[in-house]
């Protein structure tokens, strides 16, 4: 092990021995797990900057856009937020259930 973990887990900031230094450590050591990608040396230039601009370094950046892009893909949650929608703007127009089901019977009896 490279480093000698001084302080409990359960905390958000850690205080580890790191090649005979002490270093403080937010959030869990645990939690990560690596991923290798391969990019071209300027789109890393780059995107390592803006991270920088941000205060950020380029591993928190690419797993907030990873989190953000499984977000917007995550089509259960898109589904619930839409129902939600829905039943907010029925609500909005004072639509009832009976209204509802008397647009349905409507509709199947025209069809018919």
């Amino acid at each position: 092990m490279l480093y000698e973990e001084l302080f409990f887990r359960k905390t958000s900031v850690q205080l580890i021995k790191y090649k005979k230094q002490y270093l403080y450590i937010q959030g869990d050591l645990t939690m990560a797990t690596q991923m290798i990608i391969r990019l071209e040396p300027n789109l890393k230039n780059k995107v390592s900057q803006l991270a920088k601009a941000e205060g950020k370094n380029l591993s928190e950046l690419v797993r907030e856009l990873l989190e953000k892009y499984t977000k917007e893909r995550d089509m259960s949650a898109y589904i619930d937020n839409l129902w939600d929608k829905i039943g907010q703007n029925l609500a909005k127009n004072n639509i009832s259930e009976s209204d509802i089901e008397k647009a349905i019977k409507q509709v199947r009896s025209k069809s018919a």
